[in-house]
């Protein structure tokens, strides 16, 4: 279910360099190329000490035989219970340098991380070394942010990460379109049109039927700026359209109603919230009134339906906004979503929201919002 986007490799036979796990009694080999390449934040005796028996450390050397001196050598930090992987250093003796030698143990590294699931290998550069930064750009790395002072010498660090898990779209499910909402307050929309798109491909999806749609569905207040839709308003928006629809929401009371203080604003969500259950009641959208689960979700994939799913972004930015999403798979590791908005502060493209995959333990605690901790989704079908 999922690939890297290179070939594993323990050499390069071009060059005959070899990359294996450094050993204890590497120890002093990996300090002699510390003093050697750095005259500031080295690693000491200690630290290799510790990585080198880490669970959460990768620390692989580059040799050109077995009983060859160590030519190089890179370390990986892994964060627990997230998908992230981090380059914490890489360094090549001057004599070695130029056989690519560096990108080898990169690659092998950026290998090691993606089949312990890890999304994003993340990287810290000193803002003024071009050369580094080229080569690492070369490789696929972007820019996302920079550490003021980072350095011993004050000096900035540039921030840089690549994506290096993909998704294999299995055979079993449909499809999915992606469409990223145009608006900071229509992500329900957008999820909605790649759902109907998925189950018709001649559904036209358009900037127009997007606004459209928020104007349907939407619950009216949040906490501030536009109103975000419902499960309920969205759910009426699809049948309306054409399509068959099965909604799962854990409460019966108005929503999103703790988010706003004004007794007015709690009257309007009320009356909004008891005019889509009159009009649920006259469709055939099946409702059903419990918590959501993760299996609830697999089984409507199964059932070769669409599932629509409102999570918490706290986990994703640290920010408790309710975000609707498209789950487009599931396996034994990840549940994998299209992420209708692109936050281009941190130079995210489409294709970095398409197919994201999210650790199922991560996506359960995810998929729940507000004080009430309400889990709601819509699983979507041609209408029969």
């Amino acid at each position: 279910m999922f690939s890297p986007e290179f070939q594993p490799h323990d050499s390069d036979r071009s060059t005959g360099i070899q990359i294996r796990p450094a050993r204890p009694n590497d120890l002093s080999e990996l300090l002699a190329i510390e003093q050697i390449c750095f005259t500031s934040d080295r690693l000491s005796k200690r630290s290799f000490k510790h990585f080198l028996h880490s669970s959460t450390a990768l620390l692989a050397v580059a040799q050109s035989s077995q009983s060859s001196p160590i030519l190089g050598y890179v370390l990986i930090l892994y964060h627990r219970g997230t998908c992230l992987a981090r380059l914490y250093s890489v360094a090549v003796l001057p004599q070695a340098q130029g056989q690519g030698i560096a990108q080898q143990l990169m690659h092998f590294s950026e290998l090691q991380a993606a089949q312990r699931h890890c999304i994003f290998m993340r990287l810290e550069v000193r803002l003024d070394n071009e050369a580094a930064i080229r080569i690492y750009q070369r490789m696929g790395y972007k820019s996302f942010g920079i550490y003021k002072q980072y350095y011993d010498d004050q000096e900035d660090a540039l921030r840089l990460q690549k994506r290096i898990l993909y998704h294999q779209q299995s055979c079993q499910f449909r499809t999915i379109p992606y469409y990223s909402q145009t608006t900071d307050f229509t992500c329900g929309p957008a999820a909605l049109m790649m759902a109907m798109q998925a189950l018709k491909p001649e559904f036209s999806v358009t900037q127009h039927l997007e606004l459209q749609l928020w104007r349907e569905a939407t619950t009216i207040f949040m906490t501030s700026g536009h109103g975000g839709c419902g499960p309920h308003g969205l759910a009426l928006a699809a049948w309306q359209r054409g399509f068959d629809v099965e909604m799962m929401i854990s409460h019966q009371q108005p929503l999103f109603i703790d988010s706003v203080r004004s007794t007015h604003k709690k009257e309007v969500l009320t009356l909004v919230h008891n005019d889509f259950l009159s009009q649920i009641s006259k469709t055939s959208i099946r409702a059903h009134h419990r918590p959501l689960t993760i299996n609830d979700i697999e089984h409507a994939l199964n059932q070769n339906q669409v599932a629509i799913v409102l999570i918490s972004t706290y986990q994703l930015d640290r920010c408790k906004t309710p975000h609707w999403v498209v789950v487009t798979d599931i396996d034994k590791y990840f549940v994998y979503i299209h992420d209708p908005y692109i936050d281009e502060k941190y130079h995210k493209t489409a294709l970095d929201n398409q197919h994201l995959p999210i650790r199922r333990e991560s996506f359960g605690r995810m998929c729940q919002f507000g004080k009430v901790k309400l889990r709601t989704a819509l699983f979507l079908n041609k209408s029969s």
